[in-house]
């Protein structure tokens, strides 16, 4: 008797369990994002003049007035690229849009010799790098 008592208790747990990880994943969904294809074609413009400043291999700080654009505008378009060459499964070009976006925070304003801008670019490398795996991570995992 004790033991069909316990039978019975964990096939309701079971049960219940079972009804919990159904309604997890049918709470999960994925959000659509939706680019025109006059977006892409601006971001791809975007890229395709950033891109030569960034993979010169060189680590040194440069002036934020050499941006074709403004930071939030470049960020913008970075990540449009990388939903596309996501989609597509170009994996390597997608590499290559994930180190343009780390590599904004060579751009700065003001004196490229200083400490403190040697710092703030230290700090926005890592806030760059975050901002991107986020990114990715939320919208393609």
């Amino acid at each position: 008797m004790q033991f069909d008592l316990w039978v019975g208790v964990f096939a309701v747990l079971g049960l219940l369990l079972l009804v919990r990880a159904v309604v997890g994943r049918l709470k999960r969904k994925r959000k659509v994002l939706r680019i025109s294809p006059e977006a892409i074609e601006a971001s791809r413009k975007i890229l395709v003049k950033y891109l030569p400043l960034v993979e010169d291999r060189k680590k040194n700080l440069k002036d934020i007035e050499d941006l074709p654009c403004n930071k939030n505008k470049l960020k913008s378009a970075l990540k449009v690229m990388a939903y596309c060459f996501t989609r597509q499964k170009q994996y390597q070009e997608l590499t290559r849009v994930k180190e343009a976006y780390v590599s904004l925070h060579r751009f700065q304003d003001g004196d490229l010799k200083d400490k403190y801008t040697i710092n703030v670019a230290a700090r926005e490398k890592k806030q760059l790098l975050d901002e991107i795996e986020d990114y990715l991570s939320k919208h393609f995992a």
